[in-house]
């Protein structure tokens, strides 16, 4: 039983450690971010319900057209925050895993609300034309791309950056040490 090793050295524990630690995080910043967007999605819903609706004149089709804009709107105002918050790394496979969490939450939250206000929702599922079904899987499938797609917001910002990175090593490599 002595001989038994379950980790060779501290190295491979850290290696563990640090991938729990990903993790977590994606799971974190996935959570919150779907959190964020839903919560924003309801509320939007519920106050154009409550105040637009009654003061227009649109369609059902037009309707749904708006709430989907204005869903994607607000998808892409908190995946900006959160990228800028948590100050992501532009790394591809850690931002689209943040993504899928996010997608995976949202669509179990999407689920309990047509489940538990059936009564609400009784028939608007099958009465919504075929194109804003459509539209709708569309926003959700794009859903957890959206932090993946913010990859490319800051390319010229994070060019001048490391320009402005290796131009101050070179210039301390040329003054050499200080005595």
């Amino acid at each position: 039983m002595r001989d038994f090793i379950v980790f060779e050295s501290l190295g491979s524990v850290l290696d563990v450690f640090w991938d729990i630690l990903i993790v977590c995080v994606v799971v974190k910043v996935g959570l919150l971010y779907a959190l964020a967007t839903f919560a924003t999605w309801e509320a939007i819903e519920y106050w154009a319900e409550r105040y637009l609706l009654l003061n227009t004149s649109l369609t059902h089709s037009q309707w749904d057209i708006f709430l989907l804009l204005a869903r994607v709107a607000s998808t892409l105002v908190w995946a900006r925050l959160f990228v800028r918050h948590y100050e992501l790394p532009r790394v591809r496979w850690f931002r689209l895993a943040i993504g899928c969490v996010c997608l995976l939450f949202t669509v179990a939250a999407e689920s309990m609300v047509v489940l538990f206000l059936h009564r609400h929702y009784d028939g608007l599922l099958w009465s919504t034309p075929a194109e804003t079904k459509i539209a709708y899987g569309t926003l959700l499938a794009s859903y957890c791309l959206v932090p993946f797609a913010l990859l490319g917001k800051n390319t010229d910002a994070t060019k001048k950056e490391k320009k402005g990175t290796q131009a101050a090593s070179r210039k301390q490599k040329d003054v050499g040490p200080q005595v």
